[in-house]
Order: structure tokens, then C-alpha cells, then sequence
């Protein structure tokens, strides 16, 4: 403290200590004395007792600005003062809002500046009401919340003891005992047992009301029932300290009672950082092509471009989708597709482009990072230069999918040619230098393993952190989303790797849970937002989501392709009606509509209970607030209204090959006078070949070496020490970023044959695997033909190729081929045709391709044709 302000507080300190002294002086007579005295300094003792009470108030009133000018003076405002913990601030608004009242307002400079408390409000009155489950209404406003908690709500028509009120004060729904608990302001149950089940909303909003136990006794209830290494874990996360991923993992596999502590302790976590709120947003999905270069194992949304059921949205289909979400209220439009394989790199730039031209308050969230990199492959430029284009074009934030377990080994397992970890980080780490918002994700509940998971955690926490030190917003929110199996191509032929039917309840609430702690928002690399996906876990599950963690119950999506694909059961709409009325079956929790960057659009008043009459009363009055010409609410079914994937892929219309067919050009034209006899111009006239197509491809070969020794080839090398001449990655990157490649489309993989029986035969194959995944990391599109295949390597192969062709030479055996065992014609004869079966099988993986034959001279294959 300063020389000027002690003596200030000094002169202070001994002005009131004067004052008080004359004051008391006066006040300690009694009986006739007092009189007496009284009058002796010419005061009326029956007309000035007022003035008494007056001068004594005073006196009060300078102690307490002694007293403020002193904390005021002692404070230290250098040094940081730690967060306060929600029921201290909670607290501390209540007897702030009381001294106001009263014009208190020296003892509220003590409290403000001893406690730390902000003097800006920090929380909204109807907020406040919300939390301590109090009804207001317009004349029990006027008064101070305090007063109904000190009543307890049962002198519904008092107002402050001290003045004359008619008025009726905010009633208390609950009974004086349990309103009164302090702990998580949210009504939360301790939890006595280890089932799942007492969690659940239905029980809970009958039993906050009829338990008597504080939040915070019932915390430390529950943290008893754990293992003591769960419990230091989940109190060093209540103390705001980071958990790290050694920690994570201990909280990934928690089990029985330890379960409801975890979720407990997320939700106090929650209600302590970002309040009682949940949000959600209109909204619409457009998926406006299932047609994909990859053949991702989790995916079952993609075709190949030659699939009848393979469909492209043009861009007046995708407009005409974006104008009915609009005119039903929708603020956000979600686009996300599969990778087409002769995709034009405008093509994501024009959609965005005539969307925000068409609507230019819908907010367009667009385009997962494995959509980015694809179409600055196919523009040749580089991530950040496709990124600005985007951002010009209208795109305001990044969905940030396409990451499933940020794990590459995992990554290349289940989904072989997937954008690696590196340049998912590269893409979402360049959108958030760029003002880019994104969200981030997590698929879980195939085969990933606790240490992954936590892996996963500490990489979007670090890139977040890297966003805040930068200023930039990073990621909006963080969506945990279970794997949907029953149609998942991994899961239907799981032979070759071991994968669970997706995650079990006990898994989606380990996932939430211990996302809220790794990722809190009192933290650096925290993400404020945690979001359920009712898509993935149904209404039900993403209830009790809202009890572990959750705040955010994402958009109503009208259409949703890529889980009901899967085989998600939950449909492809949710009405805002039944998004209000998950969180107010919760009791205690408000509700708010947002926009994509959690905006709010509008908040809706909570019922005053949890009551069937009183939540249809607060839907009654929701939805006269619907500002839409035509409500959602009026939708009967989505499917007749939206339309649906599976309507999608079985009608006639948008048919990706059909949009694919070349136009007519010349060429034939040009070529047929030159040719001599009337045969070859009435051919080429034909028009079935009045276009002639080919490929821009290049060649790459893994391996010289050959067991066959046809006599004409000059091609085959002998067989040398296993691998020694084989191509290496390195040198298939140097290859692939050539210069001369620029107009390149395919990869023609081509190799000397392995022996079968040979022990390199394995690593053979995946050296042509690794040559196709990498094709496909630079944007080429692979074709392979390296001989006869197993079915196993043929569905090896098939997930990271475009097509594969065989040489079959002739269908007759011939003498040049007497010592090249796997060039006899039954041998490929036999490989086409088990190409052809599976093909029509369709098998699960839907890694079957077009093959190619030189004797047909067959050029049918899913790659470009110009």
C-alpha cells in the first residue's frame, strides 16, 4: 500500500472511530438520564428517535466504508485470484443482488473486494430463478430471489420484512429442505449405487425433489463408492487440473459404481463451466453424393461410380433442399459427401458459392477435411489456397469429421487410403489460422483400445490450445460418435480384424463423461461445448448424456444419410418441440436454440415444473413463438416431406453414371474418311462408338521379379533375395509428386508375379497396397494388375483401388508361356470369374471393382475417361 492511501485510510479510520464515540455516547443512556442527556444537546427524545436511528445507520454505514476502503486498499490486484467455485459465485450473486436492494452497498464493496466476486452480474435473474427452482412472476420480481429462499415460498404474499407488501414474492417449487442444498444448482441426485439406471431422468426429477441431501455431500458419496485411484482423478478434475492421458485411460475403463461417479462428476464439471443451458440448432443435412474413391471399412453411405445405387444432388437439387430448410426456420446448413472419383475441384466452391447467393443467412458448415484435401488435390493447389476459396465461396466453419480415432495404425486397419493424422491436424489447424471455425469428433466402439482414446483427447487438446494462444476460436464444440455396425462393411466381414457391434451404454457415458473432463473449458485446450448425437444414441441415451457431461443436443437435420446407412435407428428429424421437452423432462436445465456458432437465436421459458401440464404449458408457449411461415412441428413424416437415403439410392433420378456418360465429340468424325472402306466409317458412325475415351494414367512397379518366365517378356527380372529391388515408399512419393503428373488421373500399378506358396507372397501384396494408398493420398485414382489373386488379396486390394485388371493374353494355352505356371488360361479364367461372382454378390466390404481383360480388350472402370 502506498503512503497517500494509508494516510487516507487512517483519516478514515479515526474520523469514524470519533464519530462512533460521540454516537455512543449519547445512545448508551437510559431511563430519565437519557432524557436528560438528550436534552441537554437539544434533541426532542419522543420527535428526533428517528433522527437517532438515522445518525446510528450512519455510523454503520462509515464502518462499513472503512472497512471497504481498507480491503480495498489492502487488495492486491496483481495477484490472480483463483476461479471461484460455481456455489460461492452463485452465492455471492444472491447477496449482491440483496445489498442492492437495500442500498448495502458498502458492505457490498466489502464482499466484492474480499471475495472476489465481479461486480458485473454473472448470472441472468431468470437463470438464477431456473437454478433454485423458483416461479416468478411479473410482481415478484421487484424483490430480491433471498427473500423466497429465506420463506421457503410458503408466505407466497410477503415481501421484505422491513416494508409493507402486498405482492406475491418468487414461490419455491420444492420444499424448503431441498431447495436449499447447495452442490450442483442443478437438482442432481447423489448417486448410491453403481447402475446406470440411477441416472436415468425419469427417476431423477421425482427424487431431486424428495432428497434432502446437498450436492456436495452427495459428491462425496459418491467419490467414496470409487477405487481411490478414480477418486483422486475425479477430484483433481473437479479442482480445475488438467487430467492427463495416463489418467484418461485409468477413466476409460471404469465399471459399476464407478460409472454414476464419473458422469456425476462431468456434470458438476459442466454445470460449473458453462451453466444449466443446452442448446441445439435448426438445421438441415445434405448429403448430395454417396459416390466415393474410398472404401472406408466403418462406411457404409459410399458406392463406387459404376453402383446403380450410386447417386449425385446437382446444384439446383442442393438449392432447392437449402430453400425449404430455410423457409422452415433453419439457420445452418450441413454439407458433407463422398469423394467423387473425376471430381472438378470448383466443384465445393460452386456450391458454396450459389448457396450464400440463393440464402445469405443461412450459415454454411461444409466440408470435412478429407473433403478439403480431395479437392485441393484435384485443384492442384495447396490446403490453405483451397481453404481461402472456400472461405470466399461462403463457408463459414468446418465439420470436423473424417476422424474417427486420430490413431494412424488404427486408421489404416479399418479404413486403408483414410487422410492421415497428420493432415487431418494440417487441415483443421489451417482453418482455425484462417478464421475458420471448426468442430471436432470422435467415432468410438469398433476395436479401438483406452490408450487410443486418451491419445485422441491430448492431440485436439493441444491443437486447441495452440488455436487460444493464437486468438483464434478452434473448435466449437467436441461430438462423440458411437460406431453403427449393422451395415458397416467391417463389421459384416470381420474375419480380418476383431470389431465390437458398437459401444455399449456403459462406453457412450465413458465417452462423454471423460470428454468433458480431458477437454474443460476452465482450462487451456478446453472446448466448451459438448454435443450428443441423438442420431447415434436415440433420444433416450442422449437424455442421460445431459447428466454426464452434455450440453449441446445438435441440430434437427431433416435429412441424415451417412448413420442411417449404418443402420441407425432413430430416423432423420427431430422436432424442436421434442428437443425442448428432453431437456425440461430433466428439470432444472433451460433451453435455447442457437446458431452454428452457438449464437443464441432464442431462449424459451423452463416449466415451472416437470409435470405433463406444465411441460405442455411451456410448449404452448414455445411454439407461439415460432417465427416460420410452415413449422416442423407440422411435419407427419420425414421421409414423404425430405425424402431419405434409402428412397435416394432405389429411385431413378440423380444417378451418378448416368450424369457421367461423355458427351459427343468429333473425334469419330474426323477419323472415319481418313480410314479406307465403308466398314470403318459405318463404325465409327455407330453410336455406340462415336466417342473414344481414355485415361491420363502413369505407371508405377512395385517389383521386377518373376516366378513365370514367359519367352517374349523382357520385363521380368529373376528372383533375387526377398524384397531387394522392390519400390519404397520414398521413392513412390518422389514418383507420385513428379511435375509431369499434372494431368494424370491414374495409377497403373503393375508387377513381376510372386510364387503363391512363396514366403514374400504376403509382403508382396501389401507393397502394392502401399503404392495404391498412397496414389490415393495424392489424389490419383489406383488401378492395380499384378496377376492371379486369393480372394483374400483381391479384397485386400479392392479397398484402395479404383479398378484391377488381369492379363489373360489368349484363352488357349500357348507356347510361350511353357514356363509361366499362373499364365495357363484356366488359372485367369478362373480369377475373372470369381471377380464377376463378387462382384454381383456384392460383397460386405463393397471392395469389389471392375476388372479389366486384354483379351476383351475391356476398358470399363470406375476411373475418368477423357
Amino acid at each position: 500500500m502506498g503512503v497517500a492511501s494509508f494516510s487516507r485510510v487512517a483519516a478514515e479510520c479515526i474520523n469514524a472511530f470519533n464519530l462512533e464515540s460521540r454516537l455512543a455516547a449519547c445512545t448508551q443512556q437510559e431511563g430519565p438520564s437519557k432524557e436528560q442527556d438528550a436534552k441537554k444537546i437539544g434533541r426532542n427524545p419522543d420527535t428526533d428517535s428517528g433522527k437517532e436511528q438515522s445518525g446510528l445507520r450512519s455510523s454503520l454505514q462509515v464502518k462499513a466504508k472503512v472497512r471497504a476502503e481498507i480491503f480495498a486498499a489492502l487488495d492486491d490486484e496483481q495477484v490472480q485470484r483463483p476461479q471461484l467455485p460455481r456455489e460461492n459465485a452463485l452465492i455471492n450473486e444472491l447477496i449482491k443482488e440483496y445489498f442492492e436492494y437495500n442500498g448495502y452497498y458498502h458492505a457490498l464493496s466489502v464482499l466484492l473486494a474480499e471475495s472476489g466476486h465481479p461486480e458485473e452480474p454473472q448470472f441472468d435473474r431468470r437463470f438464477l430463478a431456473t437454478e433454485l427452482r423458483l416461479r416468478e412472476d411479473d410482481r415478484s420480481r421487484s424483490h430480491p430471489l433471498i427473500y423466497a429462499l429465506v420463506r421457503g415460498g410458503a408466505d407466497a404474499g410477503s415481501g421484505p420484512a422491513h416494508e409493507e407488501h402486498t405482492g406475491p414474492v418468487p414461490q419455491q417449487v420444492d420444499s424448503p429442505k431441498t431447495a436449499g442444498s447447495i452442490g450442483t444448482f442443478q437438482g442432481k441426485d447423489s448417486c448410491t449405487s453403481g447402475q446406470l439406471a440411477s441416472l436415468d431422468p425419469e427417476t431423477t426429477a421425482g427424487q431431486r425433489r424428495s432428497r434432502g441431501q446437498s450436492g456436495l455431500n452427495g459428491l462425496t458419496q459418491v467419490l467414496s463408492a470409487v477405487r481411490p485411484e478414480v477418486g483422486r482423478i475425479l477430484e483433481s478434475a473437479l479442482g480445475n487440473h488438467e487430467i492427463s492421458a495416463t489418467d484418461a485411460e485409468v477413466l476409460f475403463r471404469t465399471t459399476g459404481a464407478e460409472l454414476p461417479a464419473l458422469a456425476r462428476v462431468a456434470d458438476e464439471l459442466r454445470a460449473q463451466t458453462v451453466g444449466g443451458e443446452v442448446t441445439y440448432v435448426r438445421n438441415r443435412n445434405i448429403n448430395f453424393t454417396n459416390v466415393c474413391v474410398k472404401r472406408c471399412g466403418f462406411c457404409a453411405f459410399s458406392r463406387t461410380g459404376i453402383d446403380h445405387e450410386g447417386y449425385f444432388l446437382p446444384v439446383d437439387e442442393i438449392l432447392r433442399r437449402a430453400g425449404e430448410a430455410h423457409a422452415l426456420g433453419a439457420t445452418e446448413v450441413c454439407i458433407q459427401a463422398g469423394l467423387p472419383p473425376d471430381m472438378d475441384g470448383s466443384l465445393y466452391p460452386t456450391i458454396a458459392r450459389a448457396l450464400k447467393s440463393e440464402y445469405p443467412s443461412l450459415h454454411i458448415h461444409a466440408f470435412s477435411p478429407e473433403e478439403v484435401l480431395w479437392g485441393a488435390k484435384r485443384s492442384r493447389c495447396s490446403v490453405e489456397e483451397y481453404l481461402l476459396r472456400l472461405q470466399e465461396a461462403g463457408v463459414g466453419s468446418l465439420p470436423g469429421t473424417s476422424a474417427e480415432i486420430l490413431d494412424d495404425a488404427l486408421r489404416q486397419q479399418v479404413a486403408k487410403g483414410r487422410l492421415s493424422v497428420s493432415q487431418w491436424v494440417e487441415v483443421i489447424s489451417t482453418a482455425h489460422r484462417l478464421g475458420l471455425p471448426t468442430t471436432a469428433t470422435m467415432m468410438f466402439g469398433f476395436c479401438e483400445t483406452p490408450k487410443q482414446l486418451a491419445s485422441h483427447f491430448v492431440l485436439l487438446r493441444d491443437i486447441q490450445k495452440r488455436a487460444q494462444a493464437a486468438g483464434q476460436r478452434g473448435f466449437t464444440e467436441f461430438v462423440p460418435l458411437g460406431f453403427v455396425a449393422s451395415e458397416a462393411p467391417i463389421w459384416k466381414a470381420s474375419e480380418s480384424i476383431r470389431v465390437r457391434p458398437g459401444p455399449t451404454g456403459a462406453e457412450v457415458l465413458r465417452a462423454h463423461a471423460v470428454a468433458r473432463l480431458m477437454l474443460n473449458p476452465a482450462l487451456p485446450g478446453g472446448v466448451r461445448n459438448l454435443q450428443v448425437s441423438w442420431v447415434k444414441e436415440g433420444f433416450r441415451m442422449a437424455q442421460l448424456m445431459l447428466n454426464a457431461g452434455a450440453n449441446d443436443l445438435g441440430g434437427t437435420l431433416m435429412n441424415e444419410s451417412i448413420s442411417t446407412a449404418a443402420g441407425a435407428q432413430y430416423g432423420q428429424l427431430a422436432k424442436p418441440s421434442e428437443l425442448r421437452r428432453l431437456v425440461w423432462e430433466l428439470g432444472g436445465r433451460s433451453v435455447a436454440e442457437r446458431r452454428t456458432t452457438y449464437d443464441i437465436v432464442q431462449r424459451f421459458e423452463s416449466p415451472a415444473s416437470d409435470s405433463w401440464e406444465c411441460l405442455a404449458e411451456a410448449e404452448t408457449r414455445a411454439e407461439s413463438r415460432e417465427a416460420p411461415a410452415k413449422s416442423l412441428e407440422e411435419v407427419a413424416d420425414s421421409a414423404d416431406t425430405f425424402g431419405s437415403f434409402h428412397r435416394l439410392i432405389a429411385s431413378p433420378n440423380f444417378r451418378f453414371r448416368e450424369q457421367r456418360k461423355p458427351t459427343s465429340t468429333a473425334l469419330g468424325e474426323a477419323i472415319a474418311p481418313s480410314m479406307p472402306g465403308s466398314g470403318a466409317r459405318r463404325f465409327f458412325a455407330s453410336p455406340a462408338m462415336r466417342v473414344v475415351t481414355y485415361s491420363p494414367s502413369y505407371t508405377m512397379v512395385p517389383s521386377y521379379e518373376c516366378f513365370n518366365a514367359c519367352t517374349y517378356c523382357n520385363f521380368r527380372s529373376p528372383v533375387t533375395k526377398e524384397g531387394q529391388d522392390w519400390m519404397s515408399d520414398a521413392a513412390a512419393r518422389k514418383k507420385l509428386t513428379a511435375p509431369g503428373l499434372a494431368t494424370v488421373e491414374e495409377i497403373l500399378v503393375m508387377a513381376g508375379e510372386v510364387h503363391p506358396a512363396a514366403p514374400n507372397r504376403a509382403a508382396w501384396v501389401q507393397r502394392a497396397e502401399s503404392i495404391c494408398l498412397l496414389a490415393l493420398e495424392y489424389g490419383f485414382l489406383p488401378h492395380t494388375n499384378i496377376g492371379p489373386l486369393s480372394r483374400e488379396e483381391m479384397q485386400r486390394l479392392a479397398a484402395v483401388n479404383a479398378s484391377m485388371g488381369l492379363m489373360l493374353e489368349q484363352a488357349a494355352p500357348l507356347p510361350v508361356h511353357r514356363f509361366a505356371p499362373s499364365k495357363q488360361p484356366s488359372i485367369r479364367l478362373d480369377q475373372l470369374r470369381q471377380a464377376s461372382w463378387w462382384a454381383s454378390a456384392r460383397m460386405p466390404t463393397k471392395g469389389w471393382c471392375r476388372w479389366k481383360s486384354s483379351q476383351a480388350s475391356l476398358r470399363s472402370s470406375s476411373t475418368s475417361r477423357r
